[in-house]
């Protein structure tokens, strides 16, 4: 990035943002990775890689492209460290743990379908990426039989990280991220990114969907949608359900009015991460001991609950899931105002 350049949008005047550690873009970057890589694409944590010789290393993260059939090992990398002695060694790392291990990459074949497995959300959209394919042979397909790239994504691409990159047996891809802040506040919660992208499609993080459902509903509705929505009907039947005193567990339905009354107090529409946190604060005098163990996938049980209750509810047509963002429809606000309505 040029130190120099700036940006002015509606006469506000952006400067560039220096980010204070590599922790800070990476966070940037897992949260922008749907506008990095694309729609089709899937952002899988940090898993350490072992050279033949046992060395260690860890990249970022792992992108699985299932519209390109193709994988990336991903590594956000500040300018400021030095291309020969800190970027270049690690990339090394990583190709060399990739090179001639068939054992490394199943490894990675079923880290990454446990990964789908644990998150009923991600697996939902991945099966509507790739409709009746096997999910587990489309991994293994993939990651077995054609060759990572290496992505790295770096706040300034300088002459030396370019001149670096040429020691390496394959040539990663470099991307841009620029970050820009205020000038007159020098806040970063208020910001813009530059960046490039490998993505074919434009659009936003959130791009609201048709829907079935007529934008005024009545309460009429409700009962007649019901009868054609299996998922809705659930949500009506179980939406003011108690649980059980002698149950040891909650159920996903539990979370179901507290999903809908969340995203009504957020304005309508949040990311899935900030709607859970809240529905644990709302929900945690009820929680049971029982809601706070590890499920066999190593999940929460509580927060996998909530995660499936959400899937019911998009399945009922209460809101929409898109990129990481929840947002209610005028369904679902309308079940909420008829079933928070009702005594029980």
């Amino acid at each position: 990035m040029n130190k120099k350049q700036k940006i002015i949008i509606d006469g506000i005047l952006f400067v560039p943002y220096n980010y204070p550690k590599e922790s800070a873009l990476e966070k940037a970057v897992i949260e922008h990775a749907d506008h990095i890589f694309g729609r089709r694409a899937f952002f899988l944590p940090k898993k350490r890689l072992l050279t033949h010789s046992g060395t260690l290393s860890i990249p970022d993260g792992f992108v699985l492209d299932f519209g390109k059939q193709c994988w990336h090992v991903v590594e956000a990398e500040l300018s400021s460290h030095d291309p020969y002695k800190h970027i270049l060694p690690q990339l090394t790392k990583f190709y060399n743990s990739l090179q001639g291990r068939p054992r490394m990459r199943q490894e990675l074949v079923d880290i990454f379908y446990d990964y789908f497995r644990q998150n009923p959300l991600e697996n939902a959209r991945l099966r509507e990426i790739l409709g009746d394919n096997e999910i587990f042979r489309t991994i293994r397909d993939i990651v077995i039989h054609s060759e990572p790239k290496i992505v790295i994504i770096v706040d300034d691409v300088t002459a030396q990280l370019r001149e670096a990159m040429i020691a390496m047996p394959q040539q990663p891809q470099i991307l841009r991220f620029e970050t820009y802040i205020r000038a007159d506040i020098m806040d970063p919660r208020i910001h813009l990114h530059l960046f490039d992208s490998l993505a074919d499609e434009g659009g936003a993080v959130y791009e609201k969907t048709a829907t079935p459902y007529p934008e005024k509903i009545s309460e009429s509705d409700l009962a007649r949608l019901a009868k054609e929505n299996r998922y809705l009907d659930k949500v009506l039947k179980y939406f003011n359900k108690k649980v059980d005193e002698d149950c040891e567990t909650t159920t996903q339905w539990f979370f179901y009015k507290y999903i809908l009354q969340t995203l009504l107090e957020v304005g309508g529409q949040a990311k899935r991460s900030k709607i859970i946190e809240i529905v644990f604060q709302k929900t945690q005098p009820f929680l049971r001991k029982g809601d706070y163990e590890a499920i066999p996938s190593g999940a929460i049980r509580w927060s996998n609950r909530v995660a499936w209750a959400g899937l019911d509810l998009s399945l009922a047509g209460c809101i929409e899931i898109g990129h990481g963002i929840w947002r209610i429809t005028p369904l679902g606000e309308k079940v909420y105002e008829v079933k928070s309505a009702e005594r029980f």
